[in-house]
């Protein structure tokens, strides 16, 4: 039997964090998920270990499958969400053409002293995934998201700090069960 959650991510560091928390994760690679129709059936959700738009294919995929949460972090920032459900918010397709905010300003000092300060890109991580494993366990025992049509930021740049952002159905949108 599958694991209730999901993890589709090029490494492990992201599963091995929510599975440290006491999710009960498995992992999959997005060459493999592209490669394997129906990957996500069964999954209470499908996290998705990179910004929208990387992988349309497969996040089409798990996205007409359940619930997905996108969570991603690097060097200079860190987003959790959206979580996307068919028919109650956008559909991957808008989430990937939506503002990207975090483009980092490497001229502004404390753009530089943070990202000379050993871990930040850990650290970035850590509270991605922090802020996934609180955000998956507020939906299994809800079946309410509170990122259902947001991201939530951690920047290293020249808006140092965290955010928000709403993500919304693009008009037009013709993708099944795409809803603003």
């Amino acid at each position: 039997m599958p694991a209730p959650i999901l993890v589709v991510e090029d490494g492990q560091q992201l599963t091995t964090r929510l599975a440290r928390s006491g999710l009960d994760v498995s992992a999959i690679r997005p060459d493999t998920a592209l490669r394997r129709p129906g990957f996500a059936w069964d999954m209470d959700i499908v996290v998705l270990g990179f910004p929208p738009g990387t992988h349309p294919i497969v996040e089409f995929e798990a996205y007409t499958s359940g619930p997905v949460l996108y969570v991603f972090a690097d060097a200079d920032h860190a987003s959790v969400g959206p979580m996307l459900s068919r028919g109650t918010g956008p559909c991957p397709r808008c989430a990937s053409v939506a503002d990207e905010p975090c483009t980092p300003e490497e001229d502004t000092p404390s753009y530089a002293r943070l990202k000379s300060i050993a871990g930040m890109g850990d650290a970035l991580l850590d509270w991605a995934a922090a802020t996934a494993v609180l955000e998956t366990k507020t939906f299994q025992l809800s079946r309410v998201s509170t990122l259902g049509d947001a991201e939530m930021i951690w920047a290293l740049n020249g808006d140092t700090g965290i955010s928000a952002r709403r993500v919304a159905a693009q008009p037009g949108c013709g993708a099944l069960d795409c809803r603003s």
